[in-house]
């Protein structure tokens, strides 16, 4: 996985390049052409101003996905209206992080909830 990881990464570098840095530079230079648009009002600089547009839409998607890679949210595929897909990603955490089994002070594994409460009750009266 790791080789696989800097692979792509390397990859991802050789065809995009670093993707903030090319972000700004495309800014300026929509910012640029938009002066010299403003300047000469031919369709020559309105055709070079609106590739120049489409640069940089193509970059802030890229920025987009990255972030949304990055974060590891699945919410832009289902979309944040969907309140159901909310709901089912908070009961999978709870289930994920309940306690679900302790050890005891005898380090026996407890999985009744009865007994994890009144063994959790018991350390609680022993630190304090």
């Amino acid at each position: 996985m790791k080789k696989m990881k800097g692979i792509l990464s390397k990859r991802r570098r050789k065809v995009y390049g670093d993707v903030f840095k090319q972000l700004i530079i495309r800014e300026d230079i929509v910012r640029l052409k938009k002066l010299l648009f403003e300047e000469d009002l031919t369709p020559q600089n309105r055709s070079i101003l609106q590739q120049c547009q489409a640069e940089l839409k193509r970059y802030l998607h890229y920025e987009e996905e990255y972030w949304r890679q990055k974060a590891g949210i699945d919410w832009f595929v289902e979309g944040d209206r969907n309140t159901r897909y909310f709901h089912n990603l908070v009961k999978g955490r709870r289930n994920r992080l309940k306690i679900k089994r302790i050890k005891d002070k005898n380090d026996i594994w407890l999985d009744d909830e009865n007994q994890m409460a009144t063994e959790a009750m018991t350390l609680s009266f022993l630190i304090c």
